[in-house]
């Protein structure tokens, strides 16, 4: 999504909530918000038994067989959204994923106004 005037909403182009090796997370993808940059959104339980939900900008590549998220460590803006302490289920997950998601439109609109 290229950032211009007429934007008037963010939205993500894909989410997915699974259980993986990890327990329960969920992912969103955002394509072009700002400068040609890519948003990954990613919401799971962390080893401090609290569930964190991130943001990482990089690049999303889409290939025949594959899907990757290629990113500059300390050069790529990320960031944490929320931390909570609450047992990973997928209810208690798709909630904070939701949230974080408002939270994340919400700081993106607002730098766009800025």
């Amino acid at each position: 999504m290229k950032t211009d005037a007429t934007q008037t909403e963010l939205k993500p182009t894909n989410t997915v909530i699974k259980k993986g090796f990890r327990g329960w997370q969920g992912k969103s993808l955002f394509l072009d918000v700002i400068n040609g940059k890519d948003f990954e959104l990613t919401t799971m339980k962390r080893s401090n038994g609290q569930i964190c939900a991130t943001f990482q900008a990089g690049k999303h590549e889409q290939g025949e067989n594959y899907s990757c998220f290629k990113y500059t460590m300390f050069e790529d803006q990320s960031g944490i959204l929320l931390n909570v302490a609450k047992n990973a289920t997928e209810k208690t997950i798709k909630a904070i994923h939701t949230e974080a998601l408002e939270i994340f439109k919400n700081k993106f609109n607002s730098s766009q106004n800025d």
